[in-house]
């Protein structure tokens, strides 16, 4: 029983940390947007939205499949990565 109830928490956490970051990244592409961040400002912004909106539909149970949102999580992090070295290194 223990066990399952860790992996629910797990799961929560994860959708958790999707949500924290998509959010991060819908309103830093509105930032980037409004200082000439141009199409990768937008591409950004709808990749955020649609992971937003999947992550949504699984945490009310509507998609069934958590490897979807396991790699979208992923892909997430590793962008949120590679965003605060461009910034921290933007000249």
């Amino acid at each position: 029983m223990k066990s399952i109830e860790h992996r629910r928490g797990l799961d929560l956490a994860g959708i958790i940390i999707i949500y924290v970051v998509t959010s991060y990244l819908i309103f830093s592409s509105f930032s980037l947007g409004t200082l000439g961040g141009g199409v990768f400002a937008f591409v950004i912004l709808i990749l955020s939205i649609i992971t937003l909106i999947l992550t949504i539909l699984y945490h009310t149970r509507r998609i069934q499949n958590h490897v979807i949102i396991g790699v979208l999580g992923l892909i997430f992090g590793l962008i949120i990565g590679g965003i605060f070295i461009l910034v921290a290194n933007k000249k």
